[in-house]
């Protein structure tokens, strides 16, 4: 997703940073950026046909598909979010949020996107990213719109909490290659984990998924138990996610010589393209 940075004034104002969600690395289609529905049954994501992109929902259980937007305007990178899908849209002219129904109905400009920080399950713990300094930090977010600095890279990315509230990981990208780094909660105890990029958490916190490069310098997806120290490469991909309930993950990949969706367990098995039949 392609990130417009706020400044740090405007989102202590309210404690989000929009940009935190507008990344979008720049991939040739036919089919990119899928986000799982939040009981697992459905993804949506970006299908490019003649040069047009449109959000289409996937049924995982039967294989039907539904196209939710119509037009020749380009519409991409969906973000579901409870019963809401944000959807980024050129149509007016300015490639800004929209909103729409998981039917595809009421699509409208958003107030303001997708959330863009990270919490805790029990939503007490809450990061995000903003500028600093000509660069991008980590900060800890509390109800009250208050900001609390908690790295010292210039270029400090993506931070994701774990559910439990205990631990932040994120991308360092003042390393080359970029790093997967892990911190307490209060910025305490920051280490390396990996190098690689994209991280987030599986749903019992205890793996971290990111993308890294293999021996080849191609990306595998790869997860990490934090708490053994284990890291594994699941296989050529970029963009993985986990499934609302940690069992499988979903990611993308041009193995097949076109960028497709797929999906694997959680253990790098069965893995399955979900689009290649609608080439």
């Amino acid at each position: 997703m392609s990130r417009n940075i706020l400044s740090l004034a405007a989102v202590a104002a309210c404690c989000i940073n929009v940009a935190a969600l507008l990344i979008a690395e720049q991939m040739v289609g036919p089919n990119l950026h899928p986000s799982w529905s939040p009981d697992g049954a459905s993804i949506v994501f970006e299908s490019v046909t003649d040069g047009d992109s449109e959000i289409v929902l996937l049924d995982l259980a039967s294989g039907a598909r539904r196209q939710l937007t119509h037009n020749r305007d380009d519409d991409g990178v969906p973000i579901w979010e409870g019963d809401t899908i944000y959807f980024r849209s050129d149509r007016d002219g300015t490639g800004r949020w929209y909103q729409m129904k998981v039917d595809g109905t009421q699509q409208r400009p958003a107030p303001q996107g997708p959330a863009p920080e990270s919490r805790s399950r029990d939503g007490r713990v809450c990061v995000t990213e903003s500028q600093w300094e000509g660069g991008l930090s980590i900060f800890r977010c509390d109800p009250a719109g208050k900001l609390t600095r908690l790295t010292a890279e210039r270029h400090a990315e993506q931070p994701a909490v774990s559910p439990d509230g205990r631990y932040v990981i994120y991308e360092n990208r003042d390393t080359e290659p970029a790093g997967i780094y892990m911190m307490n909660a209060d910025g305490s105890e920051r280490h390396r984990l990996s190098d690689g990029t994209d991280p987030s958490w599986s749903p019992d916190g205890r793996v971290a998924l990111f993308k890294s490069l293999n021996a080849e310098k191609a990306w595998e997806v790869t997860v990490y138990d934090v708490h053994q120290a284990v890291k594994r490469q699941l296989g050529l991909g970029v963009h993985p996610a986990f499934s609302p309930d940690g069992g499988k993950i979903l990611f993308m990949s041009d193995r097949t010589g076109g960028n497709e969706i797929w999906l694997m367990s959680n253990e790098g098995e069965g893995v399955k393209c979900l689009t290649c039949a609608a080439r």
